[in-house]
């Protein structure tokens, strides 16, 4: 299934990019035993699969045109 072309402005392109940093920052954090699960919030699991989303997807734009088809 492909995702339409999507010319994704810089301010949504720097957004998406920071929730996956954050996410990747979450993950890590768990990975290193510098946080656990019981820490956590809701919208951290939620960055935290941003940050996967984006490693499956590859391309920022499809990643934030695929949040907008999910809407």
């Amino acid at each position: 299934m492909g995702f339409p072309s999507s010319s994704s402005d810089s301010a949504a392109i720097q957004s998406q990019q920071q929730e996956e940093q954050e996410g990747k920052d979450l993950l890590d954090g768990l990975n290193n035993k510098a946080i656990t699960c019981s820490q956590l919030k809701d919208a951290d699991f939620e960055k935290i699969g941003e940050y996967f989303m984006g490693q499956s997807i590859g391309d920022i734009s499809r990643h934030i045109a695929m949040n907008e088809m999910m809407k």
